[in-house]
């Protein structure tokens, strides 16, 4: 029901849940289909401990408000960080940059048929190093590195 889409929302920072800060104002967004995904860029640098989004209008249905994921990440605006890989013998070595030791090498598993989820967990000692053998298997894994 596109009439139930946020259309206008502060995104807010507070340090003690009780005073707002607005890092972002949307007014007058729409969307175009089901199941997009939009990033909204801000440029804060300040660490608050709780965070809100407050929609102050939707696409005028008075029945309610929809909003099927939000998520809060934090990026640099530079190219992300490639994965190198190499196969032999029936394993991948995966490897990244060794100014990147520290993050987390993130993986998840599913059957061929599944795709990506939301399963996602560290792989052990994966902040210290910058490389990561595993063997090849019949499932699909995903891997992706993470700020710390």
């Amino acid at each position: 029901m596109p009439g139930r889409d946020p259309k206008n929302w502060q995104f807010q920072g507070s340090q003690d849940g009780n005073t707002w800060t607005t890092l972002d104002t949307r007014t007058g967004e729409t969307f175009s289909s089901r199941f997009l995904t939009h990033q909204y860029s801000i440029t804060n640098l300040t660490a608050y401990t709780h965070y809100r989004l407050n929609i102050t209008a939707n696409n005028g249905d008075p029945s309610g408000l929809q909003l099927a994921e939000l998520a809060f990440t934090y990026g640099i605006s530079s190219a992300p960080v490639q994965l190198g890989f190499a196969s032999t013998n029936g394993k991948v070595q995966l490897t990244w940059p060794a100014d990147h030791i520290g993050w987390r090498l993130e993986m998840q598993t599913n059957t061929n048929t599944a795709g990506l989820g939301t399963n996602w967990v560290t792989v052990s000692g994966s902040t210290a190093t910058n490389l990561f053998v595993v063997p090849v298997v019949n499932f699909s894994s995903f891997f992706r590195l993470a700020y710390p």
